[in-house]
């Protein structure tokens, strides 16, 4: 009988180097999404909702919307948005930018909405709403972030909000609406 143990860790070598990166993060990098996002995207979801329905869809991944993430494309969106929001910080939009190249995995629905309950895709159940990362200024007072809200198959808006920090309470201060269905 050949002994074979030393051909099992060799070939767990060789598979782990024939894995493909995707750009999908893994467990480890889906804990970016920071405790002041997470007040940034309850303020916002509490300004459209006021606790006036019983359970909120969170996307469990957040998303920049449908717009592709080339240079070229993006650029003239966050144009867009910034000639609509005149007080938002070029620093903010970068930060937007930067944290929104990849998805990111909603950990916390229940910090978004009291009866936050996660989908991985877009339910039969509404209120659907998926939001973005959260671009925040470098002294944490200023916060860009983007919301899709379904609330039904032909039903439902995307929009980039601006918020700011007043007091360790963020409120929002403009929004911009980008598309409607």
């Amino acid at each position: 009988m050949k002994n074979y143990a030393y051909s099992i860790p060799l070939i767990v070598l060789l598979v782990s180097g024939c894995v493909e990166d995707t750009g999908v993060n893994s467990a480890d990098d889906f804990s970016v999404i920071s405790t002041d996002e997470y007040a940034v995207l309850a303020s916002v979801v509490d300004s459209l909702f006021r606790s006036n329905t019983d359970t909120l869809v969170i996307i469990d991944s957040t998303s920049n919307g449908s717009f592709t993430r080339d240079d070229s494309s993006y650029s003239a969106l966050l144009q867009y948005v910034s000639s609509h929001i005149t007080d938002v910080r070029e620093e903010t939009v970068q930060d937007f930018i930067e944290k929104n190249r990849l998805p990111a995995r909603i950990q916390k629905p229940s910090s978004i909405y009291p009866s936050g309950v996660l989908s991985s895709t877009t339910s039969r159940v509404y209120p659907v709403i998926q939001v973005s990362r959260v671009g925040l200024s470098t002294d944490g007072n200023q916060a860009l972030v983007y919301v899709a809200l379904t609330w039904g198959p032909l039903a439902g808006s995307g929009s980039f909000f601006l918020l700011s920090n007043d007091g360790g309470k963020w409120r929002i201060d403009s929004s911009v609406m980008i598309w409607i269905s």
